[in-house]
C-alpha cells in the first residue's frame, strides 16, 4: 500500500470539492485487500483528510470477525460513519445476513449504511430486511447504497426506511433517474 499516493488522492478529492469518500468499496478494491491493508489505507485517508469531509469506511468482508474488526477499527481511525455489503460467496438466508449486519452496527458506535450490490454480492436485500434492521437498530442504521440499475427498487427502499432513511444511488450512469426517485446523493467512483 502507497500511503503516500493515499494521501494524494484524498487532498486531490478535497481540493476538487468532493463533500464525501467512501473507503474500501469496489472502486477501492477492498475486499482484494487484507485486514491490515484496509485499515493502513483508511488511517492514510483520514491522516490527510483532517476532518474536512465524510469518510464511510467500508466494512464488509468474507468472515463476521473481520467485518466487526474493521468495524471497529474505522471508529479508533476518525471514520464518520461505517458501510458493509452483505456476506458474499456462499448462500446466506435472510436471517444470516440480518446478524452479520447487526454484529458490524453494534461493533462501533458509528452510522452504519447497508451497501446493497447483488451483481458482486449474489443477496438480494428486501425491503422487509431493511424495516427489520431499523426495528433492531433504529439510531445506527441510517441508510443504504442501492448498486442495481432498477430506480424502482431504489425508491422502494426509500419507502422502506422512513423519512430520515438516507438512500444514496451507485451506478454513475443512473445518478439523475436515482435522484428521482428519491435517492439523497450518490457514491460512485467508475468514470469510464
Amino acid at each position: 500500500m502507497d500511503e503516500a499516493a493515499v494521501k494524494r488522492l484524498t487532498r486531490f478529492l478535497i481540493d476538487k470539492g468532493v463533500q464525501g469518500v467512501y473507503v474500501g468499496g469496489g472502486t477501492g478494491e477492498g475486499l482484494l485487500q487484507t485486514v491490515e491493508e484496509r485499515k493502513r489505507v483508511l488511517e492514510a485517508v483520514a491522516a490527510e483528510n483532517g476532518g474536512r469531509i465524510t469518510v464511510t469506511a467500508h466494512t464488509g468482508a468474507m468472515t463476521t470477525k473481520d467485518s466487526a474488526e474493521l468495524a471497529r477499527h474505522a471508529e479508533r481511525a476518525g471514520a464518520d460513519a461505517i458501510s458493509s455489503v452483505p456476506p458474499f460467496y456462499y448462500a446466506y438466508t435472510e436471517q444470516a445476513v440480518k446478524d452479520y449486519w447487526l454484529e458490524a452496527i453494534n461493533s462501533a458506535d458509528l452510522p452504519f449504511l447497508i451497501y446493497h450490490i447483488p451483481g458482486a454480492t449474489g443477496f438480494q436485500v428486501t425491503p422487509r430486511l431493511v424495516r427489520d434492521l431499523r426495528e433492531a437498530a433504529p439510531d445506527r442504521l441510517v441508510g443504504m447504497k442501492v448498486t442495481v440499475f432498477s430506480t424502482y427498487e431504489l425508491q422502494q427502499f426509500k419507502a422502506s426506511g422512513g423519512d430520515e432513511f438516507i438512500v444514496m444511488n451507485g451506478p454513475d450512469q443512473q445518478y439523475l433517474a436515482g435522484r428521482v426517485m428519491g435517492a439523497d446523493g450518490g457514491i460512485g467512483g467508475r468514470t469510464a
